[in-house]
């Protein structure tokens, strides 16, 4: 069995140096953008403490990074960066991935960017993602469709027009329809359903037994609105999802971690994810 020691390590719960990408630094952001993620800023001592496993059974903390780009009513591309707590059962038959935060960059100064309230990101945490794996150390591909606010829709019929469709969900419990999100800029709430498909490329487990990157097909992100506290937020621009680009990367933490430690800790776990796919 191999054993790596992570050493006591410095993290900013909601850091200003995370942003959507896990690369790009906050003087990239517009001043409201800053103020949202600074916002929460508090620095903690974190020991990861000792990891061990040389199989891709145990526990994993995930960061998947997709790109897409909207054409109106202002062009700009954007980032979205999803983190997850991952369990891989002894028998390897299955990877559960449990939702911890998104957070979405974008280039324009003037609209785009979201991060996802508390609620949300616990009510989305009782409804994992469950990819089927094969025994080994490998990930053999999978695909994932993963839905807020919406349920019992089949993967190709399109998101309800109608706030009170039957299959809407009031999934984080406010009362608004589908699930709330809260928009950067300009500064509002919306609620919205979303749905993003994709496909999971075949990855193997590193030599030490303590990562695995890969790349996956980001083959749609579908948001419709419902409403918003913000009438500029009523309505959602169509997404293009990028050809390559997007990369999934798992880090093993010690069982029982928790997805407030993969929030507090995700520059420590995630200082440089590499591209994997591409030039």
């Amino acid at each position: 069995m191999r054993r790596i020691v992570a050493i006591l390590a410095l993290v900013a719960v909601s850091s200003c140096d995370w942003q959507a990408d896990g690369s790009q630094r906050l003087e990239g952001l517009i001043p409201e953008a800053q103020e949202a993620v600074c916002a929460a800023q508090e620095v903690v001592a974190l020991e990861v403490g000792e990891v061990t496993g040389d199989s891709l059974a145990g526990t994993w903390a995930l960061k998947k990074v997709g790109h897409a780009s909207i054409a109106k009513p202002v062009a700009m591309d954007l980032t979205i960066t999803d983190l997850f707590l991952v369990q891989v059962p002894p028998d390897r038959s299955v990877m559960t991935w449990t939702f911890c935060d998104q957070a979405v960059a974008s280039t324009s100064a003037l609209f785009g960017g979201t991060t996802t309230p508390a609620a949300l990101q616990a009510d989305l945490a009782l409804v994992p993602l469950v990819f089927p794996l094969n025994g080994s150390d490998t990930i053999p591909g999978g695909h994932g469709v993963w839905s807020w606010g919406v349920q019992g829709l089949p993967e190709d019929e399109a998101l309800p027009e109608a706030a009170d469709d039957a299959q809407l969900w009031d999934q984080d419990g406010d009362g608004h329809p589908a699930v709330t999100v809260e928009v950067i800029s300009p500064k509002g709430h919306r609620y919205m359903a979303r749905r993003e498909r994709f496909d999971l490329m075949p990855a193997t487990l590193s030599e030490d037994g303590q990562r695995l990157d890969g790349d996956f097909a980001l083959l749609a992100v579908e948001e419709h609105a419902y409403g918003a506290d913000n009438p500029l937020l009523k309505t959602v621009a169509p997404m293009t999802p990028a050809a390559e680009g997007n990369t999934f990367s798992l880090r093993r933490v010690p069982p029982g971690y928790t997805c407030a430690e993969v929030r507090a800790a995700r520059e420590a776990l995630f200082p440089s994810a590499p591209e994997v796919g591409g030039e």
